[in-house]
């Protein structure tokens, strides 16, 4: 979108700026920094780089810092997928309602921007587990009544499950096991 910027590099810390116009049905942007200076570039020379900052506008802002955990709750409000901790991460509370089939309730870490879309890594990586019910593979597991703070998640099984007991959602002795929230633009 730009020519490149000649920037004058010093010996002490300084302020850049640059700007690009932007088009409505741009994507996939990317930014390149780089130092194509080959003659006076000694090796052992370091050029560092700190504080970039992408800005919306025609003029820039001082420099936000903004703590590692908020922007990691921000990121979620977007994307979040939780599994991979252990072959035995618990999931959710369920409720069998027939031999076959449970309920439970998801809550997500945070809020999602939208309602967001629910998907699994692979159904085989989940199972469900109850004192009478033993141990029994998923054969479906898909995101039901979903809402931006939490969903239902409806599971099924080929047998031997007891209506009416409680179960729960695990991983199905693999760190394979995710369960994704997607509520990206």
């Amino acid at each position: 979108l730009n020519t490149p910027s000649d920037l004058a590099i010093t010996t002490s810390y300084v302020k850049y700026s640059v700007s690009a116009a932007v088009g409505a049905t741009a994507k996939n942007l990317a930014i390149f920094i780089w130092c194509d200076d080959e003659t006076t570039t000694q090796t052992t020379d370091i050029l560092r780089i700190a504080e970039v900052q992408l800005e919306v506008g025609s003029t820039y802002s001082d420099f936000e810092r903004v703590d590692p955990a908020l922007e990691f709750v921000r990121c979620q409000r977007f994307y979040e997928e939780l599994g991979g901790e252990s072959t035995v991460q618990y999931f959710a509370m369920m409720w069998c309602y027939s031999t076959t089939s449970a309920e439970g309730y998801f809550k997500y870490r945070t809020d999602k921007r939208i309602t967001p879309t629910i998907s699994v890594s692979a159904v085989t990586d989940f199972k469900l587990w109850g004192a009478a019910a033993g141990s029994n593979e998923c054969s479906n597991l898909v995101g039901a009544a979903i809402g931006k703070s939490s969903c239902t998640m409806a599971a099924t099984v080929a047998s031997g499950i007891a209506a009416g007991n409680a179960s729960v959602l695990l991983a199905d002795g693999t760190t394979n096991a995710r369960l994704k929230v997607d509520a990206r633009l």
